[in-house]
């Protein structure tokens, strides 16, 4: 280092300052993310002539962590969005150094820094070329992926060559066939009429608004011009994207529908003493039918400690990196991490599998009350259920009057608390789900009730226009109006049950027949392949997101072209990923009982045909 001081017209110096950040322009528009050149520093390596003893240099990257009251103190105006959101800002400072500086040395360079600028600075993460050291892990999840290529190889040869067989072995092999899988994924049937074919719309348009939100909260981490991503979310159209939880709800909606009537419709067939064994047959089956997906996610993630690198990359990975991954495989992340799930983990987005799963076990418990004739039995059924939403509000609006937490997450304006104890909650989480499960049952016994279509079209613009509302309400806090009030008390205990019940009047009236041009746009056929691979899509796109966002040797500029050329890539490659990893290799598997396993919202390649009263003969398509 005193040989660098005391040289600094030496090319080694230079390179090191040169890829070094500086501070540039655009502050004003939120620019905070001074990486210099990452690349050029890690793969820095000369030869220094010292007391006439030959050195070698190498370089170290070093993200350094900076007081952003320097900079909104003094050079940001107290009005601006970016004053107001200055919590929300990382500041980010890449500084080259070489390796031979340790701890000490670049501590006393940045505490004399600071006294001169009285700006207070620390080291946030330091890496080196070749940093991603390969672990035993590693080399067992890189084996494991490996041998699902094969295995996909082989099945594609093997159904090439000999089709069907009945052998259990070249039937395991054949289902990771490509050409079979792709062959079910996009054959769309002919369905009969009364055909459920609404919620494949209604699942991939929920898929497509959650992946756009999705970006647009990663990019606020890693932009040039992070006042535009505030503005977006305090916008009022983008409140119909940022509010992407509502759109969550939609999935737990339709799961809650579907689990409630495949129950129903089960124990009708059967007797009781059946159902309860095949009640915890399901449960194991849906375990097995769901966590091989979900591992294959946990595997990805874990290799991405030494997919990438960037100058911010191994500052995420230390930030991010959880060890109680182990938890989603028992699926009580949401409980055991107490609230406390990262938002920016490769594995953040699978509370939403537990709260399902442990709604899933919970549901099945009481559901059968439903199915019982007894009119009694039937009353105490949907008891618990409003019971359940009642307990709900309770507790939402506890923690709203007495916590202060705000009615539903506001972007950017310190709800995490919110956002980790009530979102991730599955206490709070229950009433889209019971109103699936009531939806269920009102379908099963009244069937198709026949509606004036002056009636139908009120209520039609009833729900729209409450649903609209729903949506657009947080838009007034945003604005400064405050909410510490009954309303919002309000607001916040029952929005997220107001919103199920009227799009389950409109799934129904489409179900119906009453849906008109709305039915026949979530019904389009072209949706149908999409929807079987939302599932694996969610769970792909987001370690995807990450991925690619804190990788990147420099920060972007978000407009709404960037925006939508990035959304369109996201999308596409999740998908994509999701064909390669959908594979049925557990559909040889024997049925578990008369009626397939219901699942978390998402579709699957598997039929369900629920018979109920009044004539009806739905066919719902799901996936696990």
């Amino acid at each position: 280092m005193d040989y660098l001081v005391k040289h600094p017209d030496d090319r080694t110096t230079f390179q090191l300052i040169d890829s070094s950040a500086v501070i540039g322009t655009g502050i004003n528009k939120g620019n905070f993310q001074y990486v210099g050149h990452y690349s050029e520093c890690i793969d820095h390596k000369s030869d220094l002539m010292i007391d006439k003893q030959l050195h070698k240099l190498n370089a170290q990257y070093c993200t350094l962590n900076i007081d952003n009251n320097y900079f909104f103190e003094k050079l940001i105006l107290k009005n601006t969005i970016l004053y107001e959101y200055k919590h929300m800002i990382p500041t980010t400072i890449g500084i080259c150094f070489p390796q031979s500086c340790n701890a000490h040395d670049l501590n006393t360079v940045l505490q004399s820094f600071s006294n001169n600028f009285d700006i207070s600075l620390s080291i946030a993460n330091c890496s080196v070329a070749n940093n991603n050291t390969l672990k035993w892990h590693h080399i067992l999840i890189i084996y494991c992926f490996v041998s699902i290529g094969i295995l996909i190889m082989l099945g594609t040869i093997i159904d090439w060559q000999f089709g069907f067989s009945s052998n259990k072995w070249i039937q395991l092999l054949v289902a990771f066939s490509l050409y079979t899988n792709t062959r079910q994924l996009l054959t769309v049937e002919k369905q009969p009429l009364n055909t459920i074919t609404c919620f494949n719309g209604l699942r991939v348009i929920s898929l497509l608004i959650i992946i756009l939100c999705h970006i647009i909260d990663t990019s606020h981490s890693y932009v040039m011009n992070i006042n535009e991503v505030f503005r977006l979310h305090s916008s009022f159209m983008m409140q119909f994207i940022t509010n992407v939880e509502l759109w969550v709800d939609i999935f737990l909606l339709l799961s809650g529908f579907l689990c409630a009537y495949s129950v129903i419709n089960d124990t009708n067939q059967t007797t009781i003493s059946k159902y309860v064994g095949n009640m915890f047959r399901k449960i194991i089956h849906r375990y097995i039918r769901l966590t091989p997906s979900l591992l294959a996610m946990i595997g990805f993630s874990k290799l991405l400690e030494i997919m990438a690198s960037g100058p911010l990359w191994f500052q995420y990975l230390d930030q991010s990196q959880s060890t109680s991954w182990w938890t989603n495989l028992i699926y009580l992340n949401n409980i055991i991490q107490n609230g406390q799930t990262d938002v920016y983990s490769c594995l953040g987005h699978t509370w939403y599998l537990a709260v399902d799963m442990q709604m899933f076990i919970v549901s099945n418990i009481f559901i059968i009350l439903l199915a019982f004739n007894d009119i009694r039995k039937q009353y105490l059924g949907i008891a618990i259920n409003i019971g359940l939403i009642l307990v709900a509000w309770t507790a939402i609006a506890i923690k709203i009057i007495f916590y202060g937490y705000p009615p539903t997450d506001l972007k950017y304006m310190n709800t995490a608390p919110i956002f980790n104890e009530t979102l991730f909650s599955t206490y709070c989480r229950l009433p889209p789900y019971c109103v699936g499960i009531l939806m269920a049952y009102i379908y099963n016994k009244f069937g198709k009730i026949n509606i004036k279509w002056q009636i139908n079209i009120l209520l039609w613009i009833l729900c729209i226009g409450i649903n609209v509302a729903i949506v657009f309400t947080p838009y007034f806090w945003y604005l400064g109006y405050s909410y510490n009030n009954f309303l919002s008390v309000l607001f916040g205990s029952t929005h997220r049950t107001v919103w199920s019940i009227c799009w389950s009047y409109m799934l129904y009236a489409c179900a119906t027949g009453q849906g008109g041009i709305v039915n026949r746009l979530l019904s389009w056929p072209a949706l149908v392949p999409l929807s079987r691979l939302s599932f694996h899509a969610y769970l792909v796109h987001y370690p995807l997101l990450l991925l690619i966002t804190f990788s990147a040797q420099q920060p972007t500029y978000l407009d709404p072209l960037n925006l939508v050329i990035t959304f369109l890539g996201f999308t596409m490659l999740s998908l994509f990923i999701s064909y390669l990893t959908s594979s049925k290799c557990l559909r040889i598997l024997p049925d578990m009982s008369s009626t397939t396993v219901p699942s978390t919202g998402f579709p699957n390649y598997t039929q369900i045909n629920i018979i109920p009263k009044h004539g009806l003969e739905p066919q719902i398509t799901e996936q696990l």
